[in-house]
């Protein structure tokens, strides 16, 4: 969530200057200006200036390593101590990092992908290893969740290695590779080549299926969950295949697409073509809406947490849209914006342009400040927790400052590929998966109502389901009501926010639950409350405490008669918890229509204000509650950046 009463500050600039006799090739320019002129030519991260056709002596580029660290401190002012950190002999490149932890993975133009290591705060990046593949790599990598870095080369080949820079297996594409992969849930591994094919493999290299396109594609691809994978074709078309590789439709742009779509999560694609023009359309093809820039869109668009859009042009600026189209603002920059944006989690942007500047501005395009840096940028940046801004420049030294900020995890998009493992993947919440792969509690039956909403089958006490893996940090959202015979029935329902087993199998959860006439376990006026319960081993339970009571805050507090049948549309909840820190918001009951989220509702509690919540601080999972309530619903559910799948 946004931070508040803060501001990103860019400190410094790290200097690296790195001789070469790598042949340059590739970079995310024109077609026309690839072939033989002498160009500034960049890739999805890393930049190098000046080079000859492939058929001459290549020229010895500069490459640049811009390191621009983001610190958060007061908006009034302040410094941080600026640090000269040498660093490590290692030949930049002009495919954009990916970050797992403190472990960055990079290709190079000189045929060699690398790994270094920001391990420790305050010290210089170290060289993990390094490969070499003898063919110049364009492609940035991306990261499976086991580890495997994927990647292309323009010999044709598209490479697996493992963390130790072992080659797992090559799969010849039979062309150059310039599309950066995409890896999905299920450890497939899609991306394109400059011979119009569109390729799938299974996770051991072998061949799943090729889709052929009528022109190169160096468009990269982008998944939806299981279903959808999205990607682009000189042919002027996107094309939309199902992950099995039956083409649904394609949309006909008006020039050719070069930019690699993003998906917003709500059933919506947005790329950019050579003419210059930003199109949205929706997952059956429909053309939502569409806006021209002056100059090409080789940049892949970003979003922030509210679904704004942001893209740069080839005309020098950065542009600004809402969900509908509507443009928000442009910020001239004096050169190409040819690399993608970031979105960090204190909800600000930033761009670099080929004008030789790093811009940071807020989401509404009011300009915060423009950084001067000694070369021009056309990369994508990529955050790490640990180090800062990371795309990167010359002199080999650093200067470096700690970083308090992070990639946005409240966006669908926040960066080139989606995230910081570059996987171009967008996981979407799989209601029938939620039923079969949640933790069940408590003696209820769960299940789908018949439009495929999670929801409990009948009215035992408290239960409900516990999602995925214990963590630090998650936000889970869902609108609650019943859909069933609940005639009379008023009783709760509720979001998980913590849950711990003790050492007896004894389950103790943390829940914000809403009710229509306000009891919950004995506890009178909880229409709108944060409560515990213990539940025994056998699902009895042994006790419940109020924590918070929210009844005052509600403008429905005389509606105590009412039953949830009342309120067909529900109420629409949301719960966070960051360490610490818990939180949660509601929204107003109405007879007719849910209501958004009022931050007037908003309930907060320390987990270190009392022994017994301290069990919580651990990581732990959310997930969804009832009381006494049959046929409890949760609807439109949330799990951080990620949502209800779309159909497709």
């Amino acid at each position: 969530m946004p931070v508040s009463g803060y501001c990103i500050r860019i400190d410094s600039i790290v200097s690296w200057e790195i001789n070469s006799d790598t042949k340059l090739c590739g970079g995310r320019v024109n077609r026309e200006e690839r072939r033989g002129k002498k160009v500034s030519i960049s890739h999805w991260g890393w930049i190098f200036r000046h080079c000859g056709p492939r058929s001459q002596t290549p020229l010895y580029p500069l490459f640049l390593l811009l390191l621009a660290s983001i610190v958060l401190s007061g908006c009034g002012g302040g410094s941080a101590e600026i640090r000269e950190i040498p660093a490590p002999p290692v030949q930049v490149s002009v495919s954009s990092p990916a970050i797992i932890g403190s472990t960055i993975y990079v290709g190079s133009t000189d045929g060699r992908v690398h790994s270094l290591s920001f391990a420790i705060p305050n010290a210089a990046p170290s060289v993990n290893w390094e490969l070499n593949v003898n063919s110049s790599i364009d492609s940035s990598p991306a990261l499976s969740s086991d580890g495997t870095i994927y990647f292309g080369a323009d010999n044709g080949f598209l490479y697996a290695v493992d963390s130790n820079a072992v080659i797992q297996w090559t799969y010849p594409a039979g062309s150059s590779i310039k599309s950066s992969p995409a890896v999905g849930c299920r450890g497939r591994i899609y991306f394109g080549s400059e011979s119009g094919s569109v390729f799938a493999l299974n996770p051991d290299g072998s061949l799943l299926w090729s889709f052929p396109t009528g022109g190169p594609v160096s468009s990269s691809p982008s998944l939806y969950g299981t279903s959808a994978l999205f990607i682009g074709s000189e042919d002027q078309k996107l094309y939309a295949l199902t992950q099995e590789g039956v083409l649904r439709w394609s949309f006909t742009a008006d020039n050719a697409i070069q930019s690699s779509p993003a998906i917003d999560g709500e059933g919506r694609v947005l790329f950019g073509s050579d003419q210059g023009t930003l199109y949205s359309v929706d997952f059956s093809g429909a053309l939502l809406w569409s806006d021209t820039t002056g100059g090409p869109l080789h940049s892949s668009p970003i979003l922030d947490e509210d679904q704004n859009i942001y893209v740069g042009s080839n005309d020098g600026s950065i542009y600004g849209y809402d969900l509908s189209g509507n443009r928000l603002f442009q910020q001239a920059t004096g050169d190409k914006v040819s690399g993608s944006g970031t979105v960090t989690t204190s909800s600000q942007i930033l761009f670099g342009s080929r004008s030789a500047r790093v811009y940071r501005f807020t989401t509404d395009g009011t300009l915060l400040a423009q950084t001067p840096v000694d070369s021009a940028i056309a990369s994508s940046p990529n955050i790490g927790s640990n180090y800062g801004l990371l795309t990167g420049v010359f002199d080999k030294k650093i200067l470096w400052l700690p970083s308090s900020d992070v990639l946005s995890d409240r966006s669908s998009w926040p960066r080139f590929r989606g995230n910081g493992l570059q996987n171009g993947y967008l996981p979407c919440v799989q209601p029938s998966q939620v039923v079969s792969d949640s933790q069940r509690f408590g003696a209820s039956t769960w299940g789908l109502d018949p439009l495929g909403n999670v929801q409990s089958k009948d009215n035992a006490n408290f239960s409900g389901l516990l999602l995925g893996s214990p963590a630090d940090r998650y936000l889970l959202e869902a609108t609650l009501f019943t859909n069933g015979d609940t005639t009379n029935d008023d009783d709760t329902i509720g979001l998980v926010i913590a849950a711990v087993e003790d050492p007896s199998g004894n389950l103790h959860t943390l829940s914000a639950v809403r009710s229509t006439i306000g009891t919950f376990g004995g506890i009178q006026g909880a229409i709108w409350a944060l409560v515990s319960v213990q539940l025994s081993s056998t699902d009895a339970i042994q006790g419940t405490t109020l924590w918070v009571n929210g009844l005052s805050l509600l403008t429905e507090i005389n509606q105590t008669e009412d039953n949830w049948n009342d309120f067909p549309a529900g109420v629409r909840v949301q719960v966070e918890k960051v360490g610490s820190s818990v939180r949660a918001l509601t929204s107003s009951l109405d007879k007719t229509a849910l209501q958004p989220l009022n931050s007037d509702f908003e309930l907060s509690l320390d987990l270190n204000s009392s022994p017994y919540l301290q069990r919580f601080l651990a990581p732990t999972r959310g997930g969804f509650a009832a009381h006494s309530q049959p046929f409890a619903t949760f609807g439109d559910i949330r799990t951080d950046g990620a949502k209800t799948c779309k159909n497709f």
